[in-house]
């Protein structure tokens, strides 16, 4: 009877081990992807910022009358920026759904 409680306990016991192996594995890939969410989340202010700061910029070219605002060297850098910006955007987003979508 004893041997049989000790058994049942030991089999009790090895499971809960590895049903909380898995818990803790799964809690580690949803740290993961909410770090690089995260970060995807600073990119996207910096990108508001920088549209804002184009959008103040082309306020002021029209006030001086320039024809052509892609001439402008501001504006040349800041759409560099902004395709940068959303590159790197979109491959955390990318990352982060290939890190939520493993199995564990």
């Amino acid at each position: 009877m004893l041997r049989t409680l000790n058994s049942a306990f030991s089999s009790g016991i090895s499971k809960i081990k590895w049903f909380f192996s898995i818990l803790s594995e799964r809690i580690k890939v949803e740290i993961a992807v909410m770090k690089i969410l995260g970060q995807s989340e600073k990119f996207e202010k910096k990108r508001k910022d920088l549209l804002v700061s184009m959008g103040e910029r082309l306020v002021e070219l029209k006030d001086m009358n320039k024809t052509n605002i892609f001439e402008d060297q501001d504006i040349k850098d800041a759409f560099k920026e902004l395709d940068t910006l959303d590159d790197e955007i979109s491959e955390l987003r990318k990352t982060a759904e290939e890190i939520s979508s493993l199995e564990v």
